[in-house]
């Protein structure tokens, strides 16, 4: 349902029970939706958390099993993530906020995934599939437990000083790899499969080219500074 449909329907504001609240947050925010079956929605359209916090909830207007479009809730001040969609058709963004854990993030992101700039120790509770990068920078991760088996894109994981393994992390790569700056021991449970580069750089162990290449299988080049 259109944006401009709803403003043609003087009900929508006379008598607003024709409509649930999340259902008029969505038409207020220019966001086309269909109500499925099972009580959940399908909704088109990019949403922009970060804009419309000083109006609503801080969590998505409906239970909405696909968002065709980006979803943005980057810099809100959010300590937990409720109620995203199962599904993002395009970029989830919920870097720059206060999580501490990833649970109810989406299962599938089709674009990127970037949770950068939080106080995240593991990477429980990510989607189970991102079709695009991952982003995890600058967090407190102790572990990436609980990252996606395959990432599409790139893999970022650098400047988390408490880092010390990449066990539990992707195991295929379809991008770049990106772990420099934490305090890796060695790069057991690295990918298998990398297709883009592999950085390794101010780390304290010191590495080879040899070794990475008896790890992971490099496509692009291997990085390493110290």
């Amino acid at each position: 349902m259109k944006l401009k449909e709803l403003l043609n329907e003087i009900r929508v504001f006379n008598d607003p029970n024709g409509y649930t609240e999340g259902e008029l947050q969505l038409a207020k925010m220019g966001l086309d939706y269909k109500k499925l079956k099972d009580g959940t929605y399908e909704v088109w359209g990019d949403y922009y958390f970060f804009y419309i916090t000083k109006f609503y909830k801080k969590t998505f207007p409906v239970k909405a099993k696909i968002l065709h479009g980006n979803y943005f809730c980057g810099k809100s001040h959010l300590f937990k993530l409720k109620n995203s969609p199962e599904i993002i058709e395009g970029s989830f963004v919920c870097s720059e906020n206060y999580l501490k854990s990833l649970k109810g993030s989406p299962k599938k992101v089709t674009e990127d995934f970037e949770c950068n700039d939080n106080k995240l120790e593991t990477l429980e509770g990510s989607p189970k599939e991102v079709g695009g990068e991952f982003n995890c920078i600058n967090n407190k991760l102790i572990s990436l437990k609980g990252s996606p088996v395959k990432i599409g894109g790139s893999f970022f994981c650098y400047n988390n000083p408490n880092l010390t393994s990449l066990q539990g992390g992707p195991k295929i790569v379809g991008g770049s790899f990106n772990c420099s700056l934490d305090n890796l021991k060695s790069l057991k449970g690295c990918p298998k499969i990398v297709k883009g580069d592999f950085a390794y750089t101010g780390n304290n162990k010191k590495i080879t080219k040899e070794y990475v290449k008896s790890m992971c299988n490099v496509g692009g080049k291997i990085i390493l500074r110290y």
